[in-house]
């Protein structure tokens, strides 16, 4: 992992649109993604306390080990924060959101709750 560090000041007041947001747009409106590497995926999380410190020193002591899971984790994240972004900007349009982001939602929702009730 690249020892870069990033700086999130993006709390939305709720943790799914702070996610959905996880990147800057640029004046010509394009996209670049801040959540670059599984590092900072666990750094967004520690500054908007999802996770404490502890939690996030053990979760990249287990990417340094286990770095192919680490890159799934992150491929995943990406997936679904690139979905909220969708379902989010189509309701902000007045639009109906797209059927392929809502079916990367609903996947995802069942195995989110199940650890939430843990």
């Amino acid at each position: 992992m690249d020892d870069h560090h990033t700086e999130f000041d993006i709390n939305s007041g709720a943790l799914c649109l702070s996610f959905a947001n996880a990147f800057n747009i640029s004046a010509s409106d394009t996209h670049e993604e801040m959540i670059k590497e599984y590092a900072d995926l666990i750094k967004w999380a520690q500054t908007l306390e999802v996770i404490d410190d502890t939690t996030a020193q053990s979760l990249l002591h287990r990417a340094n080990q286990h770095p192919d899971e680490a890159a799934t984790i992150l491929q995943s994240a990406w997936s679904l924060r690139r979905a909220l972004f969708g379902i989010f900007a189509a309701i902000a349009h007045h639009k109906s959101p797209d059927p392929t982001d809502l079916d990367v939602l609903n996947t995802r929702l069942p195995e989110t709750l199940a650890h939430q009730l843990n």
